[in-house]
């Protein structure tokens, strides 16, 4: 019985030790995230140019007060479980080709956005508010440190000749109705919906709008 009772307490501190041990490695590889109080994670995934995709663990500083802004001294990180340890990058726009998180899917797309100073297209991340075979429709993180312009700019692609139109451009900006009037007049229901009720600029009105432009092309 004693023999017996020793061997229990021997295994018994045994599992413990390897217990402690798991526990202390969890630690460690928690503190590699190098999380604050006010981080919020989001399970994600990276594709990169080269087309490999792989899961992530997306970190945001403060996402609710802040926004999200994706430049590198921005609000967002994503991590890669390397086992051991997680190993943080930033968004790398000659890296990534896209990513996603929090139920959200974000390109990096050549284009030249309407608040831009320069000359010539350049890499824009793009959050997919829409897509069909004929209209795309973006909003693009094209303000300082890749954060959202105010007003926030909305981007549609027309896939046939992959042409981007801004809906902060000089046609839109002083009246968004007005100009959806004119560059889409050869949609009677778009004319028609910014003459009564009107469009403005959230995504789900964008969308809308991205919708009849897609039936006008059947």
């Amino acid at each position: 019985k004693f023999e017996f009772a020793e061997d229990a307490e021997t295994q018994a501190a045994e599992v413990k030790y390897d217990s402690n041990a798991e526990e202390r490695k969890e630690d460690y590889k928690r503190k590699t995230l190098d999380l604050s109080p006010n981080t919020v994670q989001y399970e994600g995934w990276v594709t990169g140019t080269d087309g490999k995709e792989k899961q992530v663990l997306f970190l945001v500083e403060s996402p609710s007060s802040a926004g999200m802004a994706f430049a590198y001294n921005g609000n967002v990180r994503y991590a890669v479980d390397m086992g051991a340890r997680y190993t943080l990058s930033r968004i790398d726009k000659g890296k990534l080709a896209a990513f996603g998180f929090d139920g959200r899917t974000f390109r990096v797309v050549q284009y030249r956005s309407a608040n831009a100073v320069n000359i010539g297209n350049t890499k824009v991340i793009m959050e997919v508010l829409y897509e069909s075979p004929k209209y795309n429709a973006f909003l693009a993180f094209s303000g300082d440190n890749e954060a959202l312009n105010n007003p926030p700019e909305f981007v549609i692609q027309q896939v046939s000749d992959q042409a981007f139109t801004s809906l902060n451009g000089l046609k839109f900006a002083l009246n968004l109705n007005k100009g959806i009037k004119k560059v889409y007049e050869s949609c009677p229901a778009a004319v028609e919906a910014a003459d009564k009720e009107g469009f403005k600029r959230n995504p789900a009105d964008i969308v809308r709008l991205v919708k009849m432009l897609e039936a006008c092309a059947q």
